[in-house]
């Protein structure tokens, strides 16, 4: 799926999960992706689980000092 809004997606190395992150600007993105996601993939997807964040924090991956 191409999907202009998606930052990073992976799957999970130990079970057959999919991580997605979204960045949108407000709920009507939120909205026609979760559509989209449902119609496109309705006949695999089993559950979603959300988690919706309303700031995003820079944050260091590998901070000085740490390898």
């Amino acid at each position: 799926m191409n999907y202009k809004k998606i930052r990073y997606a992976f799957m999970s190395a130990s079970r057959p999960v999919v991580f997605i992150y979204l960045a949108a600007k407000n709920t009507d993105d939120v909205d026609s992706f979760l559509t989209l996601t449902k119609e496109k993939f309705s006949d695999v997807v089993v559950n979603q689980s959300y988690l919706l964040l309303r700031e995003q924090y820079k944050y260091e991956l590998f901070p000085s000092g740490f390898l």
